[in-house]
This record gives C-alpha cells, structure tokens and sequence, in this order.
C-alpha cells in the first residue's frame, strides 16, 4: 500500500466496519500500513459494546457524537473515508437519511481534504435486468446505473441515490454492492435464522441468492481502500453457491437443503420498508451475480 494510509469507517461501528478492521489486524495491515478511526453516533455505539471492545483492542480509534459531524471528517484529514452507514429498512425518512442524507452532509467535507470516498451500496441496486432474461449471469453496467428500472425497496433507491453522489465526486471514489454478507457478527435476522437453520443441518438453499462472507467482503473493501477499484461499481459476491457457503461456514459435511423461494414470496406483500421485500426482489428475477473486477 506503500505510505501508512488513514481511514475513516462512516457508520463503522457495525458488523462490517468491524469485520474490516479484524480482517485488517489478520492481515497484519494495522498500524503497519492502516490507522482506522470510526466515526458514529455515540449511542449507537453504547448498544453494540462487543463491537466497541473489539474496535478497541484492535487499536481504532472512534470519533463519537451525538449526531455524525463534517467536522468528524475535517479533524482526522483521513486518507480514505468508507462510508458503511445503512439499515436494510425500516421508514423511508430514516432509510434514505442512513444511505443518502448524511453522505450529502459530508460531501464536502470529504472533498475538502481529498480523500478517496469508498461507498458501500447493495446488490439491489442493479434494479434493471431487462434485457437479461431469468438465468443470466449479471456482472456491472457498462455504465454507472444505465437503463431504465424500478426500485422496489426504500433501501435499493436510497442506495442508488448515494451511488449517484458518489459518482458525481471529483475525487477518487469506488462503489461497492455486496449480496447478503454472512458472518457471526452479523446482528440481522436473516443471519440469526440461518445460524438456527444450519444447528438443525438445514440450509437454505437458492442458486439466485448473492451472497458473501464477511471477510471476503472485508478483502473488497481493503482492496477499494488500497485505490484497486477506483472509479468502479462493483458486485461484491462469491461466484459459489449459497449452500455450498453456508455448509462450509457452518462446519456441515452433509445437510438437507431448504427451498427458500416460498419463503422469499411473502416479502412481495410486505410494505417498501421490509428486508423481507428486500429479499424477494433479488430473489424473483432469478439472475446469478458475477463481478468483472473482483473473483471472490
């Protein structure tokens, strides 16, 4: 990476701002090559203390607030700022604020110190697949968020806006758009689900579903930090199946698999807010994901 580089983790105090500065410490980056600050909301941070010890121990620093400030930003003069802020749903208002409305607060902070700006979006926001009928493997756009489509969720049109801020960046910046990222620190209920699934050796099971594991995700992440992804938009998935990675990440030589389809299907009722609607819009269009620039 050369020179000792410093990053800001937005909204890092979370399973995938910790899962990046673990993988960081595994690949003994930190402190040697990395120096990560994380900037949140302080209560955010009370209510997740494992994340706080470990952020910690592994030698972070956070920047806390009551609210996330420029001036978090203006007083680091990081290097690299990830911007990792997200909910998969819940109200519009809080939804958009998470992917879009603090990105745009701190925009020009950003700007003003130069730093490269590393957005992490979402698979849902490939919204138009048209032109690629049910089977087809989808790898980018040609160009940034070209087509036509329908978002069918408060989280991938929030995503998408955040995306368009991004580009727009007269900086170095890089988009990220990982599937389902799997891993223990994973507080969602989806994951708490399939830890309960994978006790019984039971393992959802669909060819279509995008998925990552939490330090494959954090390798992308590190790679867009190091400049290898600049001005990309990029599918952050790994090229096998769903239940081939959750037999390995469960430590199961043999399983049942379960058809997660019929479940998928009661998210088309559920309201735009929904992950579980989150969940059957990628579900439904029964595409594979593959990237260009990354093998995973």
């Amino acid at each position: 990476m050369g020179s000792k580089q410093v990053v800001v983790l937005v909204g890092g105090a979370g399973y995938l701002g910790v899962s990046t500065v673990l993988r960081s410490v595994e690949k003994k980056l930190v402190g040697e090559e990395l120096s990560f600050f994380v900037a949140a909301r302080r209560r955010s941070v009370k209510r997740r203390r494992w994340a706080r010890e470990i952020l910690k121990r592994a030698g972070t620093s956070l920047i806390l607030g009551e609210t996330i400030e420029p001036s978090m930003i203006e007083g680091v003069s990081p290097d690299v700022v990830v911007y990792m802020a997200g909910k998969p749903g819940g109200e519009r208002g809080k939804v958009w604020e998470a992917h879009y409305g603090l990105l745009k607060r701190l925009f020009n902070a950003i700007g003003s110190v130069g730093a490269r700006l590393v957005y992490v979006s979402s698979i849902a926001v490939r919204a138009d697949l048209s032109r690629d009928p049910p089977g087809s493997i989808v790898y980018e756009e040609e160009e940034h968020l070209s087509g036509e489509g329908r978002f069918e969720t408060y989280h991938s049109e929030s995503k998408a806006e955040g995306e368009r801020l991004t580009a727009s960046y007269r900086g170095r910046w890089a988009i990220l758009r990982p599937g389902l990222i799997l891993g223990w620190m994973n507080p969602h209920l989806e994951w708490k689900l399939l830890k309960m699934a994978c006790r019984l050796h039971l393992v959802p099971h669909s060819p279509y579903a995008p998925v990552v594991r939490w330090w494959k995700a954090a390798d992308a992440i590190l790679k867009a930090v190091e400049g290898e992804l600049d001005g990309r938009w990029v599918h952050v998935v790994e090229e096998r199946g769903m239940r081939e990675v959750l037999q390995e990440e469960c430590g199961l030589s043999r399983s049942l698999a379960v058809n997660v389809h019929p479940l998928a299907g009661i998210g088309r009722l559920a309201g735009r807010g929904s992950p579980l609607r989150l969940g059957w819009s990628i579900l439904r269009k029964k595409h594979y994901y593959r990237s260009r620039f990354l093998t995973l």
